[in-house]
């Protein structure tokens, strides 16, 4: 699910609109990293240079330009190892001089 909010003022009124966006493939919800600019045109990652004035038309072009991300790629919440999660590339000694 992805909400964006845009905020802007008019005629002394502060305006919020936020927008919640959960899009679905095939009854499986999948992630597209959407982004709404102030114009209300879309953007993703996945087509940096291209602007779409729906989330409609992003959604078709880039499951017809990308047809990997229906393959089980839904987010990136993927555990990312850390140091402490590498095994180490050498042992060190348990013996020696200190107690």
């Amino acid at each position: 699910m992805m909400t964006s909010v845009r905020q802007f003022d008019h005629q002394g009124h502060q305006i919020t609109i936020a927008t919640t966006y959960r899009i679905e493939v095939d009854g499986r919800p999948i992630h597209l990293h959407m982004l709404i600019d102030d114009a209300g045109q879309v953007h993703s990652h996945y087509a940096p240079f291209t602007h779409y004035t729906s989330a409609v038309d992003l959604v078709k072009d880039l499951l017809t330009r990308h047809p990997d991300l229906l393959k089980g790629h839904t987010n990136h919440r993927q555990k990312i190892k850390t140091k402490r999660d590498r095994k180490p590339k050498h042992r060190h000694s348990t013996r020696g001089n200190r107690p």
